[in-house]
Parts: structure tokens; sequence; C-alpha cells
């Protein structure tokens, strides 16, 4: 499991398999926090990753890139301020053609769905269409 607890802010969480726990990525009243690139499965009690507060918040983080997977359930929000979609532009391979934007949508062939994913009160703007294994990406802001 990662755990951010109390005031662990402005970290980079990143290349983890988090797999078999109760819970996966947790983080709790921990802000400003880039998660990306993860692998959270098989977390069957819990969350792949849970944000939660209880007498601070745990918002103003960034997820992007990670795969969530046959977990009680996927993501879990109690936040609203939560980016689930890199801010940035990544340039990304998909079926052989390279994209550097999120303009369009899969009626184009980018890879990207039509509509955003809803996280409780968040909200992916860029779901993937399939598992993350199928993009080579440029993990570098432009």
């Amino acid at each position: 499991m990662v755990f951010l607890f109390s005031d662990l802010n402005d970290c980079n969480i990143s290349s983890n398999i988090v797999s078999g726990n109760l819970q996966g990525i947790y983080l709790s009243n921990s802000s400003r926090n880039t998660i990306f690139n993860n692998n959270a499965s098989d977390n069957q009690n819990y969350n792949g990753i849970l944000l939660r507060t209880s007498n601070k918040n745990s918002n103003n983080n960034e997820m992007y890139l990670n795969k969530f997977r046959n977990n009680a359930n996927n993501a879990y929000s109690t936040e609203y301020t939560n980016v689930w979609n890199s801010t940035y532009e990544i340039t990304y391979t998909y079926n052989g053609n390279t994209y550097t934007n999120y303009t369009g949508t899969d009626g184009n062939g980018e890879g990207l769905d039509d509509s955003p994913y809803r996280i409780d009160s968040d909200k992916d703007e860029h779901p993937l269409m399939v598992p993350r294994e199928n993009y080579l990406t440029a993990l570098f802001r432009t």
C-alpha cells in the first residue's frame, strides 16, 4: 500500500505496483501531489486509489496514466478539486499514430473516450479507451 497521511504534500508517486492489499494508493489530508504511471490492482477489500479528508483536505492532487483494475472500487474521492488527467499535453502513440493534444474524441481514433469518466465529485477529462499498455508515452512536460 502507498499511504500519504497528514500534510504529506508536493510529492511525486510514480511507477509503483500496488496489488493484493486492503487499499492500493491512499491519500489522507495530503495535497498538491502528482500520482502517475502506477498500477493498482486486486486490492479486493477497498479501493485502487482513495483520496479522503477528515479535518483537512486531500485536494489539488493530479493523477494520470495510472492503471486501476480489479479493485473492490477502482477510484474514490471525497474531494472535487483533484485532477484525474494530465494538466499539460503528453505526447503519446496510439495505433501507430502520434498525438500531442487532447482535441477531439475517439470518433477521430486518437484513443481517448468521448466523455469524461466520473469519479465521485471529480472526473477524468481524458479517459483512455484501452489499457495503458497500448499507448507509448513520453512522460515529460511540453
